[in-house]
């Protein structure tokens, strides 16, 4: 990941800490879960089954004893028979720890599909954001989730810089209450603007305009952040999802053509970059005045406007419920005339103030949801949430509408009671026929990849390689110390030529420790070893920050023992067809057909039984030989696993260790990428 400066850093890797946190459970041996939570993906080809979430109220409160025959729904226009009906009510105030997150993301969505199991994404606006607003946000949020929160219900973070791919829903609060006590000061819009990562300092280089540039290109980020994280939503299930938008407000604008008055016509500079290369275009920190012009003409023909109006459509269409909560305070009262001058600038900030807080309401009262806006009682406004999403109704009926078009169908939904008002699900995306086509092939490959337990959770290991990655780590604990495995990612061996720095931090609940380390240069990767302190305990959680020259990267992983009865956590090499030359710890598990990969399983118990094999994605075994061989490593015994890519296809792979030792057995399995 790359490393924004200042502490907005620490704040963006929430869900990154929630999806490490996830994956490490299913290694520390966590328990199985519910037969609930165990059952296959929803596939939603077929008849065209519709699930409608509805919040009858009357006065404000939700209006309870109704059955179904007081609802009708109709589907554009057509009145739809109603089959199955329940009130779906939360368990308030339940503690923390009777809570249990689900062991993989796989299993967050399998759960966060479910219409019986509530959906909550907190979502930090920290662009429009002040300090002050930050720091009061964090008791009133918290206290939100441990009162709000039941068994069943799921909540996932959100920021505009994290990837929508990353976001994770659990249950415990835990992980957010240590990153928002620590990190408190997250939010951005009081503070000098400031470059948060490498793209920022580029455009901050580009002259008098930098700091409009990159104000312009957080405006694009957080659109772009929204408008994904819909589709995401929309894709996970039809039924509600709320968001609570963390925020102060803002005025989306048209375009800007203000911004191409810093347009110059220079070419681009030719220099060397960090490496010695010769290149054409920045470098050494200097703007690339083509460069720039290209990101002028970009942000200035921004329409911020329409995309917002695009944003509450593609909420409508996905079923989510915005529920803006202005952390400002209380606005300023209407000034008085007689105040002159000052009143007249007092009177602008006033309606500049209004129109930030229209935006939220207006994302509010487009989506069925509640805007706390212009008020000093936060708690106060969290409990209206609380209270209003207390309970629902779960109405399903089969669509008369069985045309499988892909377009978006009108539901609406009444009540036969007077002076009762319905928010409910405003409707949905048919399918259409390669739509279901997919899903039909999605199903089998489902069917065969169950076959094998946890092959789906080793095949998302390469997925936290993202285009903008720079570095990854990955931890190995033992009992006296942790091992962290840095890695450069291969797409920036050139930028990192020259070789990093390392510093690294742990810490856990007993204890924390630091270390540091170098990548030499020509070479890709290193291995940390951290000695835990004494008596300490996981899980750790492991910040890596890698230095030299002007490259600066960072990433933050979760570490905890995931050791079985007779194998532990392995680790993973990559080395070329001769075995003369050295092999390189592994972090970024992407391979190329030209290089080989060696793993390192620790033995816990002496072996009686060792085989291994080579699984595709679907866990089906391929004919390639992988050689297995009993291994000293460092006066410890291994279990080492070789393997020759040149005949592979690029592709998902898992290598599959089967290790027996007398009544004793234990399926061990790791998951790679081969790519061109």
């Amino acid at each position: 990941m790359i490393r924004p400066t200042g502490r907005l850093h620490a704040a963006v890797v929430f869900a990154c800490l929630a999806a490490s946190a996830l994956i490490r459970a299913q290694q520390a041996g966590a328990p199985p879960t519910p037969a609930q939570d165990q059952r296959p993906p929803v596939f939603r080809g077929g008849a065209n089954f519709v699930y409608v979430d509805a919040y009858p109220r009357l006065d404000g409160r939700l209006v309870e004893g109704l059955r179904a025959d007081d609802f009708q729904i109709f589907e554009d226009g057509t009145l739809q028979k109603i089959e199955t009906f329940e009130l779906i009510r939360s368990e308030p105030n339940t503690p923390d720890a009777d809570r249990r997150d689900p062991n993989t993301k796989a299993e967050s969505d399998r759960q966060a599909a479910d219409p019986h199991n509530r959906l909550f994404v907190i979502y930090f606006d920290p662009y429009h954001t002040t300090f002050v607003g930050a720091y009061y946000t964090k008791t009133p949020l918290l206290d939100f989730l441990n009162r709000t929160m039941g068994t069943t219900d799921l909540f996932g973070v959100m920021w505009p810089n994290v990837p929508v791919s990353q976001l994770v829903f659990g249950r415990r609060t835990e992980t957010l209450t240590f990153e928002l006590t620590k990190y408190f000061d997250w939010a951005r819009e009081d503070r000098p603007i400031t470059p948060d990562n490498p793209l920022e300092a580029r455009l901050f280089s580009c002259g008098l305009d930098g700091e409009a540039l990159i104000a312009l290109h957080r405006e694009d980020l957080l659109a772009t952040s929204l408008a994904d994280l819909m589709i995401y939503l929309r894709g996970l299930r039809d039924e509600r999802k709320n968001l609570l938008f963390i925020s102060e407000g803002w005025v989306p604008q048209p375009d800007q053509p203000g911004i191409l008055a810093g347009t110059k016509g220079a070419p681009p500079r030719i220099g060397t970059d960090p490496s010695g290369r010769i290149r054409i275009g920045s470098q050494n920190g200097q703007a690339d005045e083509n460069w720039c012009n290209q990101q002028r003409r970009r942000l200035a023909s921004l329409d911020l406007e329409q995309r917002f109006r695009n944003l509450l459509t593609l909420a409508s269409q996905a079923n989510v419920s915005f529920y803006p909560i202005d952390v400002g305070g209380l606005k300023t009262n209407m000034p008085d005339a007689s105040m002159g001058d000052s009143s007249a600038l007092r009177m602008d900030m006033l309606n500049k103030g209004r129109a930030r807080l229209d935006t939220l309401k207006t994302l509010a009262e487009n989506t069925d949801g509640m805007a706390i806006v212009d008020t000093n009682g936060l708690a106060e406004g969290f409990r209206r949430i609380s209270d209003e999403l207390s309970a629902y109704y779960l109405l399903g009926y089969s669509s008369t509408n069985q045309n499988l078009d892909g377009r978006f169908h009108k539901i609406d939904v009444k009540v036969a009671r007077p002076r009762v008002s319905v928010s409910a699900r405003r409707g949905y995306m048919a399918a259409s026929a390669a739509a279901v086509e997919a899903e039909a092939a999605a199903k089998a490959v489902a069917k065969t990849v169950a076959v094998v337990p946890g092959i789906a959770e080793e095949l998302a290991r390469p997925e936290r390689l993202r285009s903008d990655t720079e570095m990854l780590a990955y931890g190995v604990a033992s009992k006296s110390s942790v091992s962290v495995v840095v890695e450069i990612a291969s797409a920036r061996l050139s930028q990192w030529a020259s070789g990093a720095d390392l510093r690294l931090s742990l810490s856990g609940a007993k204890g924390a420790a630091t270390a540091t380390g170098t990548i030499e240069p020509g070479t890709r990767a290193t291995i940390i070893t951290v000695p835990l302190p004494e008596g300490g305990a996981g899980p750790w959680r492991i910040r890596v920050v890698a230095t030299r020259g002007a490259n600066e990267a960072e990433d933050r992983i979760d570490v905890r023992s995931g050791a079985g009865p007779l194998l532990g956590v392995p680790v993973a090499f990559r080395g070329t067809a001769s075995a003369r030359v050295a092999l390189q710890p592994v972090a970024d598990f992407q391979f190329r057909r030209t290089e080989r990969i060696h793993v390192e399983w620790p033995v816990l118990k002496a072996l009686d039984q060792r085989t291994a094999r080579l699984l595709d994605r679907r866990g089906q075994p391929l004919p390639f030989e992988t050689a297995l061989t009993d291994r000293d490593v460092n006066g410890m015994p291994a279990l080492a696993a070789d393997l020759n890519l040149a005949a592979l296809g690029a592709g998902d792979y898992v290598i599959e260790v089967l290790a027996g030792s007398g009544t004793d057995a234990q399926r061990a399995l790791l998951g790679f990428r081969v790519i061109r």
